[in-house]
């Protein structure tokens, strides 16, 4: 995995355009790290990424699983390609709007990863909901884990003619862009994070009203409808 790494003397995360990844504080200073095709920074290789280790870090890893509370269900995931483990802000940000917000509604969740959102769309009561990504590791993952929660999604690498109420996106903001202009119809009804909280004038600017939001950190997510 690779990323650009940055130290930016009086730099606010919460309000740069930056495609900042993650932030992490050392020796006094705030390290940032951005995306690979960031135009600033020091490019390094992370190397692969350890899922097991990656899973380890979770509270809710257990006896070689990771069993996240939805509502008042659980969802269980193997330990695998793409995140989705509540270690990182975004998600649980994500399923703090989701909940109450799904019944009988038909999802589509673009950057889906390991599954994670889509499966607890489902969960939640959707009528229906399917993800789509680009890494096809992920993908396989996430089919293992709708099976292992006996439950039916579609997991796909690109995107088909959809009819779909709502979107799920949770990834960074030039990633979005780059998600966004792939689809030929954005759903009228949005619940979005990866975005740091200055960014989601994004939204906003797209014609976008915004029914609810929440932070955690540097990090925002909106529930936004047309």
């Amino acid at each position: 995995m690779k990323v650009k790494k940055a130290i930016i003397p009086g730099l606010d995360p919460e309000t740069s355009s930056l495609p900042i990844l993650w932030t992490e504080e050392s020796n006094g200073q705030t390290v940032i790290y951005l995306s690979p095709d960031s135009p600033i920074g020091e490019l390094i290789d992370l190397g692969e990424i350890d899922w097991k280790a990656q899973a380890e870090l979770s509270p809710y890893y257990k006896d070689g699983l990771i069993e996240l509370p939805v509502e008042n269900k659980k969802l269980t995931l193997n330990p695998g390609p793409g995140f989705g483990d509540l270690s990182h802000p975004t998600t649980r940000l994500m399923l703090k709007l989701m909940s109450e917000k799904l019944e009988n509604k038909k999802v589509f969740d673009l950057g889906c990863g390991n599954g994670v959102l889509t499966l607890a769309a489902l969960l939640m009561g959707a009528k229906s909901a399917f993800g789509v990504d680009i890494d096809e590791e992920a993908l396989m993952h996430a089919r293992q884990n709708a099976k292992r929660n006996n439950l039916q999604a579609d997991f796909l690498l690109s995107c088909p003619q959809y009819d779909s109420d709502l979107l799920l996106i949770n990834m960074i903001l030039e990633e979005q862009k780059q998600a966004l202009a792939s689809l030929k119809k954005i759903p009228n009804e949005v619940i979005v994070s990866g975005l740091l909280i200055g960014q989601k004038h994004f939204w906003l600017e797209r014609g976008y009203r915004l029914k609810a939001e929440a932070k955690e950190g540097h990090w925002w997510a909106g529930h936004l409808a047309f």
